[in-house]
């Protein structure tokens, strides 16, 4: 799949987009086919150079798609709507 990731090098910001192997989602973890994704305050701080640069990271934590995959333990809630929970975590992307 396709991936983007940021990192600021020498004072620059540095956008790339990645071939990466589709995640297998871990026992309590889902895995999401996004169909849109943006750019959050943090990831905007990296960009504008207010944060030190250091290894590359994906981009694109926040975003709305399918379940696409389920992993093997049960999961105590799932959203059947959009929702904003904190303990998502994905990246923007893209199967090709």
């Amino acid at each position: 799949m396709l991936s983007y990731w940021m990192q600021t090098v020498e004072n620059k910001t540095v956008v790339e987009q990645r071939t990466i192997d589709i995640p297998t989602p871990g026992p309590k973890q889902i895995l999401v086919r996004l169909h849109a994704a943006s750019l959050n305050r943090g990831e905007f701080v990296i960009g504008h150079g207010l944060h030190k640069g250091g290894q590359a990271s994906p981009i694109g934590i926040e975003g709305a798609g399918v379940v696409s995959a389920l992993g093997s333990e049960k999961m105590p809630r799932m959203a059947t709507r959009p929702t904003n929970e904190p303990n998502c975590l994905h990246s923007l992307s893209s199967s090709h």
